[in-house]
């Protein structure tokens, strides 16, 4: 027969003050001492105890005083947001991304360094001085640091980058890309840390689908603000759904795929422009864009439309060119409409809210979540 394990004072003092830290975080709200014994049913000489160590470490601060109708005024108190921080990375093919953030995902700081990806040990140094600099140009304390979070657009599985087409590399230990750091750090799929970014702040819903859409097109599964990795860690590999059987060639080889067709590539390498640039002359009425983009939102509709049929959930569109789909978002929700055999009301198509932040961001969270999980 199970029998219910009886946690320890010191179990039981650390859970009630992760109980009280949460409910100054999940809430947003200044609390005071009285507010806090009364909505979680705890003594006051206990909510006391617990306060004062997060006084101690920092991880709250008195705030103001609330009215009283006579006596002593009771104080009150709040989280410090920036108390601890996490750093992301992004590394891409030709570019590398850092951002800072707060304890809520609040940006601190970010850069983005022109760097072309390389597998040597100089790029390895070049991450750890690009770092420090950030670290150093922002003023970002480093005693504050909680960890960095690295992404990168591959299929990772344990320590071992086992495919990543866009930067050419292939069953890589990921110590070759890189070396070691003055801090905790963790390595995951870009895809899946945009994806988890976006539920992150989209609070109300903890299950959604992510499609990623850069030169190459992939995507996350996040079920109750976790990604779905899969029995291989190859799920949502959304850019490889064949919607058009003997098709356009794919980067993987296959014919057919979304990512032939949906590409930013698509947009500016075909044409031999930047997406900027063919964007502007599309809101400049460009006749011959307007045929490449609606032929673009079609392929794009028949994915989205896919996806739905298999998830049923909420669908996030991220990616660099995304924030430009804005003005064309009722054009590509009446498409998958027109697909959709179930049903009329398409809101479960949004524009993400991290824009091409997103990985970066997303990387830092995983930190943040540990953090939150384990106080």
């Amino acid at each position: 027969m199970y029998k219910h394990q009886k946690l320890s004072t010191a179990g039981l003092r650390q859970k009630n003050k992760n109980i009280v830290y949460k409910l100054f975080y999940d809430t947003f709200e200044d609390k005071t001492k009285q507010d806090i014994a009364l909505e979680l049913n705890l003594s006051l000489p206990t909510v006391s105890q617990n306060l004062n160590e997060l006084l101690d470490d920092g991880l709250i601060e008195y705030y103001g005083f609330i009215n009283s109708n006579g006596g002593r005024r009771a104080r009150t108190l709040k989280i410090v947001s920036d108390a601890k921080i996490s750093v992301g990375i992004e590394i891409s093919r030709n570019n590398l991304r850092f951002v800072a953030i707060d304890l809520y995902g609040n940006e601190i700081a970010y850069n983005k360094i022109n760097k072309v990806f390389e597998v040597n040990n100089e790029y390895k140094e070049h991450i750890k001085y690009y770092l420090e600099n950030f670290l150093n140009d922002f003023s970002i304390d480093r005693n504050k640091i909680l960890g960095i979070g690295i992404t990168l657009p591959a299929i990772i599985n344990e320590n071992i980058i086992e495919n990543s087409p866009v930067l050419s590399i292939k069953n890589l230990p990921i110590e070759n890309i890189i070396g070691e750091l003055d801090y905790p750090f963790h390595v995951l799929n870009d895809a899946n840390a945009g994806g988890y970014a976006e539920c992150f702040f989209q609070k109300q819903n903890k299950d959604i689908a992510y499609l990623f859409i850069e030169k190459g097109v992939g995507g996350s599964i996040i079920i109750n603000s976790k990604a779905y990795k899969g029995k291989t860690s190859k799920s949502a590999e959304f850019g490889h759904i064949c919607i058009h059987p003997n098709g356009k060639l794919c980067f993987c080889g296959k014919k057919g795929c979304l990512e032939a067709y949906c590409s930013t590539a698509r947009l500016s390498d075909d044409l031999n422009i930047t997406t900027e640039e063919f964007f502007y002359q599309l809101s400049c009425g460009n006749e011959e864009y307007k045929l490449i983009f609606d032929d673009y939102l079609n392929n794009l509709a028949r994915g989205i439309n896919i996806i739905k049929m298999v998830l049923d959930c909420d669908i996030v569109l991220g990616g660099s060119i995304t924030p430009e789909f804005l003005p064309y978002l009722p054009i590509l929700k009446q498409k998958v409409k027109d697909l959709d055999c179930f049903s009329d009301n398409i809101d479960y198509i949004r524009i993400g809210s991290c824009g091409t932040k997103a990985n970066c961001i997303g990387a830092a969270l995983h930190h943040v979540s540990d953090f939150l999980n384990t106080l």
